[in-house]
């Protein structure tokens, strides 16, 4: 019962997360995918979010600090990105490192995505 309440909450928690984003909202989008990552389960979707969120605030080293899950081939039943999550996180780890200045990750995110496009 209580798992069950928790995979909801994280689910509410995430959603909100993702129309606040989607509504220009980054500071209150950001709020809700902590809040929900604070409890301790993790989505493609609330990583993206999250990262997004974090881009759009100009905190480019905590969007890459966040979009590691997807590096580390994360192993849970719940994180699980399909091929477009992954292209979306590589495309964002790309953004990411432009803005810090970082080419040559930069560079090495492009291929990944090209080559995940073959």
């Amino acid at each position: 019962m209580i798992l069950a309440m928790r995979a909801a909450s994280f689910e509410f928690l995430t959603t909100l997360a993702v129309l606040y984003h989607r509504h220009g909202c980054w500071d209150r989008s950001l709020l809700y995918a902590i809040t929900a990552a604070k409890l301790n389960l993790w989505s493609p979707r609330l990583v993206l979010v999250m990262a997004s969120s974090f881009l759009k605030l100009d905190e480019p080293e905590q969007a890459i600090a966040v979009l590691s899950r997807f590096e580390t081939g994360e192993d849970s039943t719940e994180f699980k990105p399909n091929l477009a999550e992954q292209i979306c996180a590589f495309a964002l780890l790309r953004r990411a490192h432009l803005r810090t200045k970082d080419l040559t990750n930069a560079l090495r995110y492009t291929k990944k995505i090209n080559e995940l496009n073959e």
